[in-house]
This record gives structure tokens, C-alpha cells and sequence, in this order.
């Protein structure tokens, strides 16, 4: 559509503008099953990836930069199912944009991508809605500035300006200046987003994301050499985002233990089939208003007779997660990552356990017994995490100092960088042995 448009106005041909510009009609359409976009707000390419932060984003721009350039003229949108748009913004971008980072989950294999982290990402989103706000209704324009507005606040590195054009440059910085611009400030909000099972948690002080995978959502793609580790990336991982702005950036995915991601079910050091999908349909959930909501997923990897049935309870002050039915026959130590959180530089982020302060050197691992609870410092003001375990639990803490590189996770001729980079990371999670059984587990997040 791009191109037609834009060929017809090189050439003068009204048609062919026109033309360029009905080719987008097919596009604003919401689907039931397949790639493009469902009204809960999911975005799926490939047939089954959740893509709203990859492809979506593709999608969104174009349309985004299309129709600002026809508006007002003799050849602007008209169908009414542009619309959709307007209601994709607040319904499968805002949720998944917390305090200007793009939430990794919505983003398939491009998070193996050093050039696109979280935060740049997020970027070609808010290009898009500051153009759809030039040409928006009144009410869904000032919203759209406002959101805009608060996470340009937030953006202290200056990522939005350090890689737009000059003339997103000066929208941003207009919105920034304008007093009649509020910011729109914290969402709190429960969303499921069934088509592609993905569940987003946002309340004042954190937000909390849920991955997960089914007979309907593969568990991760990795194809032209990308996203190499992706293994567990739709086993429920859990992203938990606070004031720790750089959490799941600065190279988080070359060095944390793809092993071990946090939320997930998992046998000890074992990958899985990519591009994949379980045989197991049971994933879903309910919610109460925008207030709280329950999910739940039955576990099953191909190739692994891992089963699992795993639940998350969302609150307002906390996250219940339950466990239950683990069994394996597969001959390899089983266990549920409680966390796995990338520390501060030096790696020693105070961590207390049932009142006693843990050793904050690297290397550092113990196995607690019987234990209630756990307080991590954050590496930021507002970034600190409790962990509380109600029938008390034998978990294992670990300190780790992790080197890796982006070309471990792509190989790609555009995003195999060989520089080294090392982190910090402290891990925690409950073993269930080998072969188990009727397995289980319960413990309480505390953002």
C-alpha cells in the first residue's frame, strides 16, 4: 500500500493513490483465528506467535504513516473499519508498554536482536501514536498525547530521541513542553489476552506479564538463526517490571540462564523443539473487572512427558503462584524457577531470608529448608521483591556471574555481535527430583 500510494504520487496518478490507500482496508479487519489482529487485542504472525511488539508494530507504523500522509486530502481513509486502529492503541499496544519499555513477550524471536532491546522497541510505537494523534478524534488525540507524555518523562537515557527523525523530534519535544498535556501516569488494569495467551497484571508500582503456550500458541520461533535459547519462553515465564527500568535489557537475554527462566516448570538444563506446540489446550483464565484475575495452564512440552498444571492468582500487593500434578518419567531432575532476577553491577543486592542476610558474594548457593520468607533488594529505588512461601519450602538460592554474547542467541549475518557481556544474577527455585510425581509448589511475589 505504501509503495502503490507512493508511486502514485510521483507520478501524479489519482488512481494509483487511491488504490495504494483501498489496499489498507483488508488490514483493519480483526480476526478469529490466524495472523492479524483479535479484539482482545492479541496480534499473531506466523499462525502462532504473539507478535504485537514484532510484526504488529510493522503493521501499526505503516498504517500509522499512510494514513497521516492522506489525511486532508483528496485521497484520505474513509472506511470506517479504520477505527480499529484508534482501539489497537488502547487495546494491544498501551498494556504492553510499561514506563516506555515494550514488553518482551509480545516480541517472538526479536528479542534476540542487540539493536531492538525493550526499550528500543518501544520506540516505533510511540512514533506511531504521536502520528495517529495528529489526525485522531479529539478525545482519543489528547489520550494518546498523554500517554505519550508519560513515558517520554520516563525515557531519562533519552532513547526516543537519541534514534527518531527530526520531526518526531519536535512533536516529542512539543509534548513534552505543553502544559495543556497531562501525563497520563499509571495504568492499573487486568488484561487476558486469549488469542495469543499471554495475561498483562499493571498496578501503580509494578506490572507483571505472563507467557505462556498451548495447542493454539507455539512455545517460541526461532528461524533465520534467531532466538537460539528461546526454549522456555512460553513454558509461563513471568516478567515482573518495577522500577528497574533496564531489567529485562542490558543484555539480559545473552546472559541470563536460558535454563532458568523465571516462572516456568522445566527439566534441569534441557531445551526444547522450536517452533513447536504443545498437544495440551488448557490455557485461560477469568478476570474481575480491571481489578484482579486468575490464570492457569496445563504444562507439556513435546517431546517430554513433563506435565504440570500451574496457576497464577493476581492481586493488587501480590501474585500467588500454584503448583501441581508435576510428573516426568524422563529420567531428569525437575524444578520450578521462582526467580531469576539480574542484579546491580556488583552483584550484591542484599537478600534476607527469614531475617538472616545471605552472603552477597558470587558463587554463593544454599539450599534453605523450611523457609517462609524472602526479601531481594532492588538495584533501583522501588525495585524490591518479597517472596513468600506459605507451607514453607526447601529453595535453593544461587548467585551466579554470567558472561555470554548476542550471537549465542543469534547467529544472524544482521545481529551475530561476538562482544562479550557479563552479569549478575540471583536465582531461586524449588526442586522437585528426578521422576516426580503428584509434584507441587506455592509461593507469593511481592512486587
Amino acid at each position: 500500500s505504501q509503495v502503490i500510494a507512493l508511486s502514485g504520487i510521483n507520478a501524479k496518478d489519482a488512481s494509483r493513490v487511491a488504490a495504494g490507500r483501498d489496499g489498507m482496508s483488508a488490514l483493519y479487519r480483526y480476526v478469529t483465528s490466524g495472523d492479524g489482529f483479535s479484539t482482545d487485542g492479541s496480534f499473531v504472525q506466523h499462525s502462532f506467535y504473539a507478535y504485537n511488539g514484532g510484526y504488529g508494530v510493522s503493521l501499526l507504523a505503516g498504517i500509522a504513516d499512510l494514513t497521516n500522509l492522506l489525511h486532508g486530502s483528496t485521497w484520505a481513509v474513509t472506511d470506517p473499519d479504520a477505527d480499529h486502529v484508534v482501539e489497537w492503541v488502547y487495546g494491544a499496544y498501551e498494556p504492553f508498554v510499561y514506563r516506555g519499555n515494550l514488553m518482551d513477550m509480545v516480541r517472538g524471536r526479536e528479542i534476540s536482536r542487540y539493536g531492538v532491546q525493550d526499550n528500543d522497541a518501544a520506540v516505533d510505537v510511540m512514533v506511531a501514536i504521536i502520528k495517529l494523534s495528529e489526525i485522531a478524534p479529539a478525545s482519543d488525540a489528547a489520550a494518546f498525547r498523554s500517554m505519550v507524555k508519560h513515558w517520554l518523562q520516563l525515557d531519562t537515557d533519552k532513547t526516543f530521541l537519541s534514534k527518531v527523525s527530526v520531526d518526531m523530534i519536535v512533536a516529542a519535544k512539543a509534548i513534552i513542553g505543553d502544559p495543556t498535556v497531562a501525563a497520563r501516569g499509571e495504568v492499573t488494569a487486568h488484561r487476558r489476552f486469549p488469542a495469543m495467551d499471554r495475561v498483562v497484571h499493571l498496578r501503580p508500582d509494578y506490572g507483571f506479564g505472563l507467557s505462556m503456550s498451548s495447542s493454539r500458541i507455539g512455545n517460541y520461533e526461532s528461524i533465520n538463526a534467531e532466538n537460539a535459547k528461546g526454549w522456555h519462553t512460553g513454558d509461563g515465564m513471568t516478567y515482573l517490571y518495577n522500577s528497574d527500568l533496564s531489567q529485562f535489557n542490558d543484555a539480559f537475554w545473552p546472559t541470563v540462564d536460558s535454563y532458568r527462566l523465571p516462572g516456568t516448570t522445566v527439566l534441569k538444563n534441557t531445551g526444547q523443539t522450536a517452533n513447536s506446540r504443545s498437544d495440551r489446550s488448557w490455557v485461560g483464565g477469568v478476570d474481575l473487572g480491571e481489578h484482579y484475575g486468575v490464570t492457569g495452564m496445563e504444562l507439556h512440552p513435546v517431546g517430554q512427558t513433563l506435565e504440570a498444571r500451574k496457576s497464577w492468582f493476581m492481586f493488587d500487593d501480590e501474585i500467588v503462584a500454584l503448583g501441581a500434578g508435576i510428573a516426568s518419567s524422563d529420567g531428569v531432575a525437575t524444578e520450578t524457577v521462582v526467580e531469576n532476577r539480574k542484579l546491580a553491577p556488583a552483584g550484591d543486592n542484599v537478600f534476607t531470608v527469614d531475617g538472616v542476610a545471605k552472603p552477597t558474594t558470587a558463587g554463593w548457593s544454599e539450599t534453605m529448608v523450611d523457609a517462609q520468607w524472602m526479601h531481594l533488594a532492588g538495584n533501583v529505588p522501588g525495585a524490591d521483591i518479597g517472596y513468600y512461601f506459605p507451607d514453607g519450602a526447601t529453595v535453593r538460592g544461587q548467585r551466579e556471574t554470567r558472561t555470554g554474547t548476542w550471537k549465542q542467541v543469534n547467529s544472524s549475518s544482521a545481529w551475530g555481535s561476538t562482544t562479550p557481556y557479563t552479569r549478575n544474577y540471583l536465582s531461586l527455585s524449588v526442586d522437585h527430583g528426578v521422576n516426580p510425581s503428584g509434584g507441587g509448589y506455592s509461593y507469593v511475589l511481592l512486587p
